[in-house]
């Protein structure tokens, strides 16, 4: 990522009632820094139709203050795209991010965030690779502050011979007292997916809560030979089972919009025919 300015915005200055950042990138360009200094929400897409190329984002959560990003990121592009970014978390400040990555081209996506005392993160990435997709996420998460908590979850469905690489580092500082979690699961649907997972921890601290887990299978035959014994078709009870994996969150409950929104995506990832 070039080392390019940042476009400076206050989202409380923003009239639009859904501050979408595809408008504002078609309007100030592809680097952005967003001060969040109220409670608000915003979007992102796919950014294709813009012709973006490469994304910087930098998110400023002010004291206090609560944001909420939806990003459906969705690409075909064969030439591989980077976005980077990076959020900071001042004291007391709170953000929920969820992105869903579907796609089936390149992606290299950077993603840091620090947080200060008292604030609060949570973070969710769901990514659906198929045919000869390729997704480098690296995730970096470091807590500067005390009582500061962060949940990180990475959910993958890898099918054909798409390729994932996920590196994921928890930064503790010296002295901190700080709740910690992060968590990567990964379901093979067929063909033959690479998958390459790396979590990692530098805790230099005592009192702390910290987990990390990183889970690789298949669908359970079992389960998918119960339902189609209670009457289900296959390919329905494939649809639910898929559904089940991607819907088990421990730590954040789907609107039904979202659920909607990836009941679409499974349903369009299951049917397309497995490449081998």
């Amino acid at each position: 990522m070039s080392l390019q300015k940042l476009y400076s915005l206050e989202l409380s200055k923003i009239s639009n009632s859904m501050i979408v950042v595809d408008d504002l990138v078609a309007q100030y360009g592809t680097h952005l820094e967003l001060i969040c200094d109220c409670n608000t929400s915003i979007h992102f897409g796919s950014l294709e139709e813009l012709n973006a190329g490469n994304l910087m984002l930098r998110f400023v959560i002010f004291s206090d203050s609560y944001l909420q990003v939806h990003g459906n990121y969705q690409s075909h592009l064969a030439h591989q795209r980077e976005i980077c970014i990076e959020i900071e978390i001042l004291p007391n400040g709170k953000i929920d991010f969820f992105c869903v990555v579907e796609q089936n081209g390149a992606l290299k996506i950077l993603h840091h965030h620090i947080l200060h005392e008292n604030s609060e993160c949570s973070l969710v990435y769901l990514a659906l690779q198929k045919q000869t997709a390729y997704l480098d996420l690296f995730l970096d998460c470091q807590h500067r502050g005390m009582k500061s908590q962060s949940h990180c979850e990475i959910r993958t469905l890898l099918k054909d011979q798409s390729m994932t690489h996920c590196q994921a580092t928890l930064a503790l500082d010296k002295d901190l007292s700080v709740r910690a979690h992060y968590s990567n699961h990964n379901l093979i649907l067929g063909g033959t997916p690479v998958l390459k997972a790396q979590p990692n921890l530098e805790i230099e601290s005592f009192d702390v809560q910290c987990t990390h887990g990183v889970t690789v299978g298949a669908l359970d035959h079992e389960s998918l030979f119960y339902l189609m014994a209670r009457g289900l078709e296959e390919s329905f009870a494939h649809f639910l089972l898929v559904k089940n994996f991607l819907f088990r969150f421990n730590h954040i409950t789907l609107s039904e919009e979202k659920k909607q929104l990836l009941e679409g995506m499974i349903e369009r990832f299951c049917h397309s025919p497995t490449e081998l």
